[in-house]
Parts: structure tokens; sequence; C-alpha cells
């Protein structure tokens, strides 16, 4: 059998939903599938069809697995509670400063951390001394991961929230050869594989700086309208479902202004092009008295369109030695120009309406990050 030994250096906190279990590491189970998809790529495989050369390199061609295992071996040096918790709030007492890791884009576990339901709350983990050994009884599989490992790392994070920084990981050393990467090397990656790429300035390092920039540009922050919002209105005159559904759905129950929205030039679903997710909250305010979840689902317009549940955002952020690199990519033209229907449990019926078209992302970008970003 052939082994390839590879070291990792770990930059961001691995989200891991097992972390109370004894020796909970980078997870074999999810790094695989993810480079068997980024070696079948590069082998520049497709639909299945595999080249005759290539046959004897997978386990199974129906499953598309290539045929190697991957061993992990790592020591937990940190771990942190992710999420925002007040100091008013009753479990304060009970969480250190240091075991809580706030302000980033997680923030899946803020009710559960508050009710000091620990045991449902997943951790960021961090990790030294990181060993993949990559075994195979195919000498040219194990070259070819060692060809192209640096390079997966550098374009994959691991875990949840892989697109907002966490679980970046970068390549230390092949055997013995240690590997060393300037800018110039990774912006080359990632340029190869995104349409823009964007590198931070000295001012912005870590987690807490990716939620604030993302959020400026999707979703706005204390009711400063959106970079997005911003874009839309000023070049197109284009506004944002934002408003229409708080007031047609939020506000007036079951009584809107109008239901059908598909054929209106200037309200759309324009945030779905950052990221679409099932639902969106709205807290409360003097016309409800909880927060009012409202759903988002596709609607179909013809036999043969497939349903988009979601969508993740086309925006990419990964941290390497506290440098953040902003990444985008066109993911969301498969949803441009669809119609989705919002609705609640007080309004069932609810609103339809269009998504944007003809989004361009790399314009948006370069009139909308700050001073702190360099397009590379």
């Amino acid at each position: 059998m052939y082994k390839l030994t590879v070291k990792l250096k770990q930059h961001t906190p691995l989200i891991h939903f097992q972390h109370e279990q004894h020796g909970a590491t980078l997870r074999a189970t999810e790094l695989k599938p993810k480079l068997d998809r980024f070696l079948i790529e590069k082998l520049g495989i497709t639909n299945g069809n595999i080249p005759k050369k290539y046959e004897d390199w997978f386990i199974s061609t129906d499953k598309m697995a290539l045929d190697y295992k991957v061993r992990i071996i790592a020591e937990k040096v940190d771990e942190k509670w992710i999420g925002f918790v007040s100091k008013n709030d009753k479990i304060r007492n009970k969480i250190n400063d240091k075991d809580l890791l706030t302000g980033t884009a997680y923030f899946a576990d803020n009710d559960k951390l508050k009710k000091g339901k620990f045991s449902e709350c997943k951790k960021g983990l961090t990790f030294t001394k990181i060993t993949c050994y990559f075994l195979s009884f195919n000498s040219n599989l194990i070259n070819e991961i060692a060809n192209v490992v640096s390079d997966f790392f550098i374009l994959t994070n691991l875990g949840s929230r892989t697109s907002k920084g966490f679980g970046s990981f970068t390549v230390e050393k092949i055997e013995e050869k240690s590997i060393v990467y300037s800018t110039t090397d990774i912006s080359s990656v990632l340029k190869n594989h995104y349409a823009c790429v964007y590198l931070s300035d000295n001012k912005l390092t870590d987690l807490s700086d990716v939620n604030r920039i993302y959020q400026i540009l999707k979703s706005g922050i204390n009711k400063t309208p959106s970079s997005l919002e911003k874009y839309l209105w000023s070049g197109f005159k284009i506004d944002w479902e934002k408003y229409v559904v708080m007031e047609d759905l939020v506000q007036n129950i079951n009584n809107p202004e109008e239901r059908d929205y598909t054929k209106s030039r200037k309200y759309k679903f324009a945030r779905a092009v950052l990221g679409l997710a099932g639902s969106y909250n709205y807290p409360p305010n003097h016309h409800h008295s909880q927060v009012e979840t409202v759903t988002i689902k596709h609607v179909p317009q013809k036999k043969d369109e497939d349903t988009i549940e979601r969508m993740q955002s086309p925006i990419f952020f990964k941290i390497i030695d506290k440098a953040i690199y902003l990444c985008a990519n066109k993911t969301y033209q498969a949803i441009e120009n669809k119609v989705f229907k919002f609705s609640s449990e007080m309004d069932k019926v609810g609103i339809e309406m269009k998504t944007i078209n003809n989004f361009d992302i790399k314009d948006f970008l370069e009139k909308h990050l700050s001073k702190n970003w360099t397009q590379l």
C-alpha cells in the first residue's frame, strides 16, 4: 500500500457537531468526498464518463468514489461556543469570555446557548499538529493527490459555514517538503476558480470582519441600506423585496396591496442572488409582538424546471494567516428571473415575486467594496 503524508495548518475554527466526542477532528467523511470531486474535475471526467486509464482509480464507477482512504490525526488545543450571549442573559455567568466566539456569521445556536442547552450546540474547534494520511494500492492515484492537495485546501473550507471563512486550512508540508505560499501563489489558485478575487488590508483579519463585511453587502447594518440595495436602486431603479414582504405579509396580514409582483419592474426578490435561504425572520414591532417567519419557496413555471430550495452565496471567504480573500463566482445565474412565493403562518396565500436578472457581481463588488480591499 502507498501512503502520502500531508501536514496542515489551521487558520480559522472548524465548526464541529461532534465536538464532545473524544478525538473529534476533521472528518474524513467530509474531506474525502470533497477531495474526490476536486480530483475528478481536475482529471476532466464529466457525466460519469470515466476514461479506461482511470477505471482502476475508482472503488465504484457508479458512486464516483476514488479508491483511497484518509486517516486524520490532530491535537485539539481550543474549543469555543459560537454565538451572541448578552451580559443580561441569565446563562452569561456560566460562559467565560475566553470560551465564547462572538460576532461571526454563525448564529444558529444563539437561542440554545441563552437557554443553557449546551449539549445541542456546536463548537468551534482549533487543532495543532494536524496530519492527514492518504492510503491506496494505486501509486498513480497517490501521486495525483500529492499534485492537487495544496490547491484543494486553498479552495476548500471544512465544517459548517464554510463560505463565511470557518474551517480554513492550508497544506504546511507534503512528506518532508515544506510548502510556503506567497500572496501571488494563493491568488493564482483562487483566480483560476473564481470570477473575481479581492484581498483585504491588515485592518480586516478575522471572522467577525467577514460577518460585518457580508452584512454590509447583503442585508445592511442598523437600518442602514445594504450595498446590494443601493446598487440596484441607483443603477437600475429596482427595489428589493424586504419592504414589500414587511408591508404585505407582516403588517397588513391577509390584506396585502398586491399578491402578484411577478410582472413588476420595480420590486424584485433581490437578496437571492447573494444566497437563498428557506425563510427570513422579521423581528417584533408595533404591528406584531413576536418574530414573524416568512417562508420562501420556488414556484417553477415550466414542467421541466427543477425546483430550487437553497443556494449558497456566490461569495466565498478564505482566511490565510489573518489575510482575508473575498472570492466570487456566478452561481447566482441559476436563480435569475425565477418566481418565488413568500408566505407565513398568518398569511398562507402569500405573494409572488421574481428574482432579478442579468446581475453582474464583478461590477457590484467593484463599486461597493470599501477601500480596505484590493482586486487581485
